[in-house]
């Protein structure tokens, strides 16, 4: 009744029951065996974000790439998941710009007034190339199952606005943490 008995015999062998799905039909998966890394999200930046100099903002990651539990909003760009526990949260910036200033990616959590969770601050300079310069703050993030939220604020330093790229450059996401 939802596991295989694996009692093995001699050196290295095995004991103890392993859950697999449906009644010990399927093939064993951690879904089969009632585990989910769910409620888990990934949004893109649809279009570049215009950042002025000297100011917080959070990033508008206004297009779910996948949202498994509808945790994620793309008007206030919160993740607000509704199940307690441990949270593997990652967030990425790219700038539309080869010229150097310093900028800083931030996690917050509840808001730039609550908590913050992860912070990355860098200098983006030119290699002379044309290249873009990003960063990616992460943290592991224990949300209540209620009200908690996570939102990806950014501030720069340049004194001029400053335009971020877009899609696949631009990512924040982030899943449950099974057993945490």
């Amino acid at each position: 009744s939802g596991g295989i008995d694996l009692a093995a015999t001699g050196a290295g062998g095995v004991t103890g029951i392993l859950p697999i799905a449906n009644g010990g039909t399927a093939a064993t998966t951690l879904a089969g065996a009632g585990l989910s890394n769910t409620p888990a999200f990934s949004a893109e930046l649809s279009g570049a974000q215009t950042v002025a100099g000297g100011a917080e903002v959070i990033i508008a990651y206004n297009t779910e790439v996948f949202d498994s539990d509808s945790a994620y909003n793309t008007t206030d760009f919160k993740f607000t998941p509704q199940t307690a526990g441990k949270y593997f949260i990652s967030g990425s910036l790219s700038w539309n710009s080869t010229v150097a200033f310093y900028s800083e990616l931030k996690m917050w959590k509840n808001g730039t007034g609550g908590t913050q969770v992860g912070r990355f601050g860098f200098t983006n300079g030119s290699t002379g190339g044309g290249d873009y310069f990003g960063a990616r703050v992460t943290a592991i993030v224990d949300f209540n199952g209620s009200s908690d939220y996570v939102q990806i604020g950014l501030y720069q330093y340049s004194g001029s606005n400053k335009d971020t790229l877009s899609s696949h450059w631009m990512q924040f996401m982030g899943f449950l943490l099974i057993g945490a």
